[in-house]
């Protein structure tokens, strides 16, 4: 605008010199009131750019405000009561029991299809024993057997450990099924390699080879 301007003062000179004064005058009060308007037209329009340039400055150095996440649940965890085991017998157990006793396969020892238990003598009871076999807890005495098994037994919840050269397994005799088969300790695992590397000879079989040698 200010090249505008320029030509005013030639301008006035002219009006001046003609004569015509009035005209001047009244030339230099619009010119005056427009610079006004279009000043204050201005202003308004300039410190915008200023006023958003703060509230940005502002805006970035402010730290963010953490909300909390109202769909956050918050999960007790459940505690799981152990299934108390059985007292052991307060009996004294007999001279042939406790010669059973001393058979025993301890420790823990795999099973089939990926499970396990643990045989473990009871403190302060001898010859008895604490089985472990997933959340159940069994407290077993030796008793006799007629078939040349070791047999342990808990009276009180059922259960029957019956203990065989080349394995292990765990009866529910109050159900009539068996909970878990092929549990092996390492002495009875090298008896069953032994028996799959070396499978005993048929009656059967040795017979008749000796027919033929005949």
């Amino acid at each position: 605008m200010s090249s505008k301007l320029k030509f005013v003062p030639h301008l006035l000179s002219a009006m001046a010199w003609t004569g015509r004064w009035a005209e001047a005058l009244i030339f230099c009060i619009v010119l005056a009131g427009s610079q006004g308007g279009f000043a204050q037209n201005q202003s308004p329009n300039e410190s915008k750019p200023s006023t958003r340039a703060q509230a940005s400055h502002v805006n970035n150095n402010q730290a963010p405000v953490s909300r909390p996440n109202k769909h956050v649940q918050h999960v007790v965890p459940k505690t799981v009561q152990p299934i108390p085991m059985e007292e052991p017998s307060s009996i004294e157990l007999s001279p042939e029991l406790m010669a059973i006793s001393e058979q025993v396969q301890s420790g823990h020892m795999p099973c089939e299809l990926g499970q396990s238990v643990t045989l473990n003598p009871i403190p302060n009871s001898p010859g008895q024993f604490a089985l472990f076999f997933k959340n159940n807890r069994y407290a077993l005495i030796p008793t006799l057997s007629h078939t040349g098994a070791i047999r342990l037994e808990d009276p009180k919840q059922g259960a029957v450990w019956i203990q065989l050269a080349n394995k292990s397994m765990l009866f529910n005799t109050r159900l009539g099924q068996r909970m878990v088969d092929e549990c092996k300790s390492k002495d009875q695992e090298l008896v069953a390699l032994h028996q799959r590397n070396s499978p005993p000879v048929q009656l059967l079989s040795a017979v008749n080879g000796a027919d033929e040698q005949r």
